[in-house]
């Protein structure tokens, strides 16, 4: 099955995967702006910034190492995370076991995901792709 995502953006994703996580590391901008964004997506969903999302499933699409997705999973959604860096789902795995989230993380194309039809979400995220 084809695919829309770069071949090249995959691969720098992949030699910087082991950053994920380190908030001094390269994704320094990404953990940065979390907070802001979350409160905005959070607001957006539910009404205010702290509100619980209540079970909403949400798909993040290009979820690198989890950073959004786990936070959207500590604001009550049920998150569905796809990636196509084996090595950054991997991070987002490794970070799981510490945080205990429940986020379905895959390595998977939004093609492959469309292609099956089964699934429904109340909304998508798409912030670096």
């Amino acid at each position: 099955m084809s695919t829309s995502a770069d071949p090249k953006e995959i691969e720098k994703f992949e030699q910087m995967a082991h950053d994920w996580w380190q908030p001094d590391g390269k994704f320094k901008p990404l953990h940065d702006i979390n907070p802001i964004r979350v409160d905005y997506i959070v607001s957006t969903l539910a009404g205010s910034p702290g509100a619980d999302l209540g079970g909403m499933r949400l798909l993040d699409i290009g979820c690198g190492g989890g950073l959004l997705s786990e936070a959207m999973y500590d604001h009550g959604a049920q998150v569905t995370a796809l990636d196509q860096s084996p090595l950054s789902i991997g991070a987002a795995q490794a970070h799981q076991k510490s945080s205990g989230s429940t986020v379905d993380y895959r390595l998977q194309s939004l093609e492959e995901l469309a292609a099956a039809g089964e699934e429904r979400f109340d909304a998508i995220l798409t912030m670096e792709i």
